[in-house]
């Protein structure tokens, strides 16, 4: 039923709600660290988060602070 509401599943959409919400925290806060933004964002491994941000952003999450 949801994805027939939004047109997307339900794990993809919580997943690109939390890579969004950890873009605006690494754009806030130039000098956060990844874990603490993994965490906050509900991602106990950092390697792993910062390899779903790579996937969705294109860029690791350091990358995507640097532009």
């Amino acid at each position: 039923m949801f994805s027939k509401e939004t047109g997307t599943g339900l794990f993809q959409y919580i997943n690109e709600v939390r890579m969004k919400r950890a873009g605006e925290m690494i754009r806030s806060n130039k000098q956060v660290y990844i874990k603490e933004v993994a965490a906050a964002v509900g991602f106990d491994d950092p390697y792993f988060f910062s390899r779903k941000f790579k996937d969705f952003y294109g860029k690791t999450p350091s990358e995507y602070a640097e532009a």
